[in-house]
């Protein structure tokens, strides 16, 4: 690295602004927001001086979200991504090559106008990324990995040679890794790849269970607004028009909304998802509104497991999960490796993905005790 870079340090791409901006403002939003309607519910609030609130509180928010950019700065020396970063109390973080455990990129809809990602760093024994830079070049990206993993530099000078077809037989729905897409240029699979048709992905979402996740969210939304609600003449508006409904259709109604949401979000989240086997890696592929790269290092696969519910028997199908030292997930939870998949193709796709894995069709019941 140069000494310059050394001294100075590396910065974000101008964009990453707008995220720390977005930070900001979620980081202040809820008190602002009950700020106002208290003024407001005890009549005191008066629209000029609302107005006004709000346009310092955009103001102080950009202002912060500059100051953050232009305070955080990162270098390269050795073989140690050095990390500094604070408004006020300047904080360093050092983390050297041996406890970086994962490289993943991200890119969402400002990241894919604007071309750039954002790069997360994993380290041994953590639950969440060490290291996130919110929105660098793909370019940059590119450099950090290889500055800190030199095997993905050796790896991606032997991918510009011609690759052959694998010889590994492939199930249906998979193919040979062609050039790495969207962006993730970084880590190109060079073995088999399983890819999810959209049918299979809506097929995941409708039978994941997320619906219990939706009638949830819908649920703690009504409690909180519920008071509100009924000083609202729409409200009430609508109430009378459903009054003669039955409450059994009533809650079939919210349970079809909550089903069909939890399908929506999931494909959103899962879209497009692919698994391809890189060297010693899974290199996964997902998501439509933000494109999700991650890889798992082989050696820190624990376990492989199938999830089945009983829509998914009734079927034959199931998911297949990771269990890893390091989950890449957020929260510990394990990683989805296959979204979907008959339950006698599953054997097939671990021998392609997981050498060395084999699914076992010895399988006991526990004895009623």
């Amino acid at each position: 690295m140069k000494k310059s870079d050394r001294a100075t340090g590396r910065r974000l791409h101008p964009v990453s602004v707008f995220f720390f901006i977005a930070k900001s403002i979620m980081d202040l939003l809820y008190p602002l927001i009950a700020l106002i309607l208290s003024t407001v519910f005890r009549g005191e609030a008066k629209p000029l001086w609302v107005a006004g609130g709000i346009l310092l509180f955009l103001a102080v928010t950009v202002f912060i979200g500059l100051l953050t950019w232009l305070r955080f700065t990162y270098t390269i020396d050795g073989g140690v991504l050095h990390v500094e970063h604070g408004l006020f109390i300047r904080k360093k973080l050092s983390v050297p090559r041996d406890r970086m455990q994962s490289f993943d990129t991200a890119a969402g809809l400002l990241h894919q106008v604007f071309g750039v990602v954002k790069l997360q760093i994993e380290t041994a024994g953590g639950t969440k990324p060490e290291v996130v830079l919110n929105a660098i070049s793909r370019q940059e990206a590119d450099y950090v990995r290889k500055a800190l993993y030199p095997s993905h530099a050796k790896h991606a000078a032997d991918m510009e040679s011609p690759v052959t077809e694998s010889a590994v037989p492939l199930p249906h729905g998979a193919a040979s890794a062609p050039a790495a897409q969207n962006g993730f240029a970084n880590e190109t699979p060079d073995g088999p790849t399983k890819r999810m048709r959209l049918s299979d992905i809506v097929l995941y979402s409708a039978t994941s269970g997320r619906v219990v996740i939706a009638i949830a969210v819908i649920g703690a939304a009504y409690t909180q607004l519920d008071n509100w609600l009924e000083d609202t003449v729409l409200w009430n508006n609508v109430l009378s028009r459903f009054a003669h409904v039955r409450l059994g259709w009533l809650i079939a109604a919210v349970f079809v909304f909550a089903w069909v949401l939890g399908v929506i979000t999931t494909t959103i989240k899962e879209f497009g998802f692919t698994v391809s086997l890189s060297q010693d890696k899974l290199v996964i592929e997902r998501g439509l509104l933000e494109r999700r790269h991650a890889s798992i290092n082989l050696k820190r696969v624990q376990a492989v497991y199938m999830k089945i519910n009983p829509v998914r028997s009734l079927l034959g199908l199931a998911s297949i999960h990771l269990v890893t030292a390091v989950s890449t997930d957020k929260g510990g939870t394990p990683s989805l490796l296959i979204p979907i998949v008959k339950r006698s193709e599953a054997g097939q796709i671990l021998e392609m993905l997981l050498p060395g894995y084999r699914l076992s069709s010895d399988l006991h019941r526990l004895t009623r005790r």
